[in-house]
């Protein structure tokens, strides 16, 4: 039997946008590669898969136990994740896409002419979509992911477990931008305790780690 047959998984991936005017936006940089990864290989273990895309996202690979819905902004990943959690039936949630956490206040349903001497734009806060997860599914596993620049080893797990008491999540996949190359994805995966479970140097072993924590949570509740 494969490791996670039975199982339902939802992925989020790839970068999320918010418009400035008709023709312009402030936009994540996110190739979405890690989460399709985690997608395929959860798939590949025998898991029905939803997925939460962003624009410009990659894709996994088509299978009959894949779904995807298309997201945008913030809102819509919102809208979509509760709507999908609150039917029920997830084991297993993989938060990887990269969320804006500031958007433009307002935006303007024209376009905004070139000439100007300047343009400022004001930036508010987005709610975290991570913190929302755990009350729509509170029986899953949560893996939320934590993306530092230049970080200290110190600095990256401080920041991991920062992110795990806040969202309730039970595992973080922490990763420092410098560390991560077309080749190489170096990565440590946090638990509630603080203990490191696994360290990763490439999104294929990123999204092995998660299926086997995936299928090590549904075999401790066997």
């Amino acid at each position: 039997m494969a490791m996670l047959s039975g199982t339902r998984v939802l992925v989020t991936l790839g970068p999320t946008q918010a418009p400035i005017d008709a023709v312009r936006s402030i936009v994540n940089t996110s190739s979405g590669a890690t989460g399709c990864a985690i997608a395929d290989a959860a798939v590949a273990a025998g898991a029905d898969v939803v997925v939460l895309q962003g624009p410009g996202s990659r894709s996994p690979q088509a299978s009959a136990r894949l779904r995807i819905v298309s997201v945008c902004s913030v809102p819509d990943v919102l809208l979509a994740a509760e709507r999908e959690l609150g039917e029920g039936g997830f084991d297993a949630v993989v938060h990887v896409m990269a969320v804006l956490d500031y958007v433009p206040d307002s935006s303007s349903p024209s376009k905004t002419e070139s000439g100007r001497d300047e343009w400022i734009l004001r930036l508010v806060p987005t709610p975290k979509v991570i913190d929302r997860i755990r009350a729509w599914a509170p029986g899953a596993l949560l893996i939320g992911f934590k993306l530092v620049v230049n970080e200290t080893p110190e600095g990256m797990r401080a920041a991991a477990l920062k992110l795990l008491e806040r969202s309730g999540a039970d595992v973080v996949v922490a990763n420092d931008l410098a560390r991560v190359k077309a080749d190489r994805h170096e990565a440590l995966f946090f638990e509630r305790d603080g203990s490191v479970s696994a360290r990763v140097d490439s999104k294929r072993a990123i999204a092995e780690a998660v299926v086997r924590r995936i299928a090590a949570r549904r075999t401790d509740r066997v």
